[in-house]
């Protein structure tokens, strides 16, 4: 979620997080992710950004990950360059991620806004 329009609509939030970590002198290629506090699935994520913007209920039409990954898989073979996204990168929305606390998440929580907040200040 990275971008100029994250980093500028949301007050330099997450640019402040980035360059916190840049000029960490012990950062050595640690995984640490950039966001808030909050624990929701891809789902949940996209619901509240959709009513953020449209005020509605979105319509979700959940599909078979397994078919839907293998008719990618072979639509790569040939259309490659031409597609989207690839099917490694359906698997957000069907695996787990979450965040694992070392010393640069700890460091900056106490900064970090909640991700109504972060939307919100998307918004305006």
């Amino acid at each position: 979620m990275a971008g100029s329009l994250f980093i500028t609509g949301a007050n330099g939030f997450i640019g402040r997080q980035m360059i916190a970590i840049i000029e960490e002198s012990d950062f050595h290629g640690e995984s640490f992710d950039l966001g808030g506090p909050d624990i929701l699935t891809i789902e949940e994520f996209l619901r509240k950004i959709h009513r953020l913007y449209r005020h509605t209920e979105p319509r979700v039409v959940h599909l078979p990950y397994a078919l839907v990954k293998r008719m990618l898989s072979l639509a790569e073979t040939f259309l490659s360059s031409m597609l989207p996204l690839n099917a490694g990168q359906l698997s957000v929305f069907v695996q787990d991620g979450t965040v694992t606390a070392n010393r640069l998440y700890a460091k900056q929580f106490p900064h970090m806004k909640d991700l109504d907040t972060v939307l919100r200040l998307l918004v305006q």
